[in-house]
This record gives structure tokens, C-alpha cells and sequence, in this order.
């Protein structure tokens, strides 16, 4: 019986967290969030590229 109040709980959370109008995904077609992502893995290894091995 818990198990299933947990998941049903998770569940509620999960939707409230989905419907949140302040987040900044909400706006934003898939295209653009997958260039967002390719800037910043970009970014990312040239950082690390930037740092020397020890």
C-alpha cells in the first residue's frame, strides 16, 4: 500500500514541476535546446583542453 502513496506522490510532484511556468525550458523547441547544448559541451572541452595534466 505505501508503494503505491509514494508513486502517486512522485507522480503529483513530477506534474507540478512540469507545469512550473518560470522554467526556462518551457519556451524552447527541442532544435534549440540541443544547439544550446552543443555550444556548451563545446565551451566545456575547450576549458579543459586549457588546463595542463599534472
Amino acid at each position: 500500500m505505501e508503494k503505491n502513496n509514494n508513486t502517486n506522490n512522485q507522480n503529483s510532484a513530477t506534474e507540478q514541476n512540469v507545469s512550473e511556468s518560470g522554467s526556462p525550458i518551457s519556451g524552447m523547441s527541442a532544435e534549440e535546446l540541443y544547439r544550446q547544448k552543443e555550444e556548451y559541451d563545446a565551451k566545456f572541452t575547450l576549458y579543459k583542453g586549457s588546463i595542463p595534466n599534472r
